[in-house]
């Protein structure tokens, strides 16, 4: 069987509200989609940021998920990505 890589894409992340993946995806690929294999999560939090601390926020939240989804999928993620 194939195994195919993926790298997950977040959207409308927000670092004042925070941003919760949705555990049914993993349950899927787990599931599933045993053959799909994420390697990472990536962000976009919008155009025109000009202070370096919501990247921050935005790296702080993305580490969080990461961190979920490794102890309740035991599925680890190894690049994180924003823009």
């Amino acid at each position: 069987m194939y195994q195919l890589s993926v790298l997950l894409c977040l959207k409308n992340i927000c670092a004042n509200e925070g941003f919760n993946v949705d555990d049914e995806v993993f349950e899927l690929i787990n599931d599933e989609y045993a053959n799909l294999n994420p390697v990472g999560l990536h962000a976009h939090i919008g155009s025109q940021i000009f202070e370096t601390s919501v990247y921050y926020d935005e790296v702080k939240i993305i580490l969080e998920q990461i961190r979920h989804i490794k102890d309740k999928f035991n599925i680890y993620l190894f690049f994180l990505t924003i823009q």
